[in-house]
């Protein structure tokens, strides 16, 4: 466990009678140790209790809030530590997303890199409840000893030094700077305040923490693509329980899934990057939160609810295992499929244990594509707009555009046949095979009002003639 040499001033001195109140609640709790000074060692505690230091945390917040003296910072880890302690058993709504968000993004760390196999729900949020109330016994100990509140760089290292720092009980719970819950939000702050050379949250998160710059002389290596995965992973439980949507059954065919999700997967995305931008004012640099909201969220989200694991969570019911290899994340599932997602670029592959394979690629703009190929041999592709229109193909020989074509641009055939689409108008298309037309059925999916009404749109073949104007009907409608 890291401690420091000397302490720093406090930003704030305790009055007697608040510091008074703190060791009342910790001795109510049963945590004051023997000397008044400290907290009793968290880590001996059987069975980890829920909210061990919610009401050490929320008094804390009541002494801090108004006061000029208080960093911004430090009031927003003690508005969040009580919820977060208490698993949402207290606190305000907005506290709650606060707990659900940074322990979504912990499990999901832990699991990504292997941690979890083997362990109930239950278990893993005992193994994370440890790690909470080791936060706390580090802070209030700190808080403690210098008869005040710290300057906010040396409490947030007992708080890193609690999650990823410290050799645990069970070791699978011990976290890096990619998996750390606060990283989000405290990408900027010193990860082993005191100590020379500086190395920030963010800094270890890109380039790994040296051995010589660690507290506990404990190196970690880059943790990027468990940060992407893990926040996106979180931002996309955000999104689930914004909309109340969730669904555990796994869809074999892209144009189910689209019909069926195309506008579900927009409230997602908009809920989710709430959460990332106007929720959390947070210090992760703008591209990476870009990277996570626009291109790393809707991958997940999508790829959830293909394989039946769109639910509120952190919950991948159908996840047999996962791991990390360089920049990708692999998910093995339950049934034997698989998939490989590379995150840094947006990107996945995933093979189903039926055989059918697929390819799933999230542009800079946001938009979409996706291509498979099924196990009898037939081919579907789709693009989701960045306005959440799609275009949908399915048939021998259906592809996305060449490489450097607009790809919004789907094209299908059967033998020498193609047939070239490029955006059309809202609603759904379906172009029927007619003499002298050159391709097969290519159907433009959105979310419609299902009353059957008719638009109308016009196109071209390949050959430049015009073929409107085409009824436009939902997909429903055959």
């Amino acid at each position: 466990m890291s401690t420091q040499s000397t302490q720093p001033i406090p930003q704030l001195l305790l009055t007697p009678e608040e510091e008074a109140r703190i060791v009342a609640d910790l001795k109510a709790a049963g945590l004051l140790d023997p000397s008044g000074k400290a907290v009793v060692n968290t880590l001996n505690l059987p069975n980890p209790p829920v909210g061990l230091f919610a009401q050490v945390y929320a008094d804390i917040y009541s002494f801090i809030k108004d006061s000029t003296a208080v960093d911004a910072n430090t009031k927003f880890w003690f508005s969040a530590a009580a919820a977060i302690n208490g698993n949402d058993s207290i606190g305000s709504a907005q506290e709650n997303k606060a707990d659900r968000f940074i322990r979504g993004t912990t499990q999901y760390g832990l699991a990504v890199r292997g941690r979890l196999a083997g362990l109930s729900q239950s278990q893993i949020e005992a193994g994370i409840q440890r790690t909470s109330n080791l936060i706390g016994q580090n802070v209030i100990s700190q808080i403690l000893q210098v008869g005040g509140i710290p300057v906010f760089g040396s409490m947030l290292t007992n708080d890193i030094a609690a999650a990823i720092l410290t050799e645990l009980p069970v070791r699978r719970f011990e976290q890096d700077a990619g998996g750390w819950g606060g990283s989000f939000y405290f990408w900027n702050e010193s990860l082993n305040y005191g100590k020379s050379p500086n190395v920030t949250v963010g800094t270890a998160i890109l380039s790994g923490l040296p051995a010589s710059a660690s507290p506990t002389k404990q190196g970690q290596p880059p943790s990027l693509t468990e940060f992407l995965y893990a926040n996106a992973s979180a931002s996309v439980d955000a999104g689930i329980q914004s909309v109340s949507a969730s669904n555990n059954a796994p869809i074999s065919s892209l144009r189910s899934l689209l019909n069926s999700f195309s506008s579900t997967l927009s409230q997602i995305k908009t809920a989710g990057q709430q959460i990332l931008t106007t929720v959390w004012n947070a210090e992760t640099p703008a591209y990476i939160k870009y990277q996570i909201g626009v291109i790393d969220t809707p991958l997940i989200a999508l790829e959830r609810r293909r394989t039946g694991n769109l639910l509120a969570g952190p919950n991948l019911p159908n996840v047999s295992r996962q791991s990390i290899s360089g920049d990708s994340v692999t998910t093995v599932y339950k049934d034997g499929g698989r998939v490989v997602q590379d995150l840094d670029v947006g990107i996945e592959h995933w093979t189903n244990a039926d055989g059918s394979t697929g390819t799933m690629t999230v542009e800079p703009d946001g938009e979409i594509s996706l291509a498979q190929t099924l196990a009898g041999g037939g081919v579907e592709v789709a693009a989701i707009n960045p306005d959440d229109r799609v275009d949908y193909v399915a048939g021998s020989g259906a592809m996305i555009g060449a490489p450097g074509s607009d790809r919004d641009t789907l094209e299908g055939g059967t033998g020498n046949n193609t047939y070239a689409v490029q955006t059309l108008a809202a609603g759904v298309a379906r172009h029927d095979r007619r003499p002298g037309w050159r391709g097969l059925a290519v159907r433009r999916i959105e979310p419609h009002c299902g009353c059957g009404c008719q638009a109308r749109d016009s196109t071209r073949d390949l050959d430049g003639r015009e073929r409107g104007p085409v009824p436009i009907r939902t997909l429903g409608q055959g």
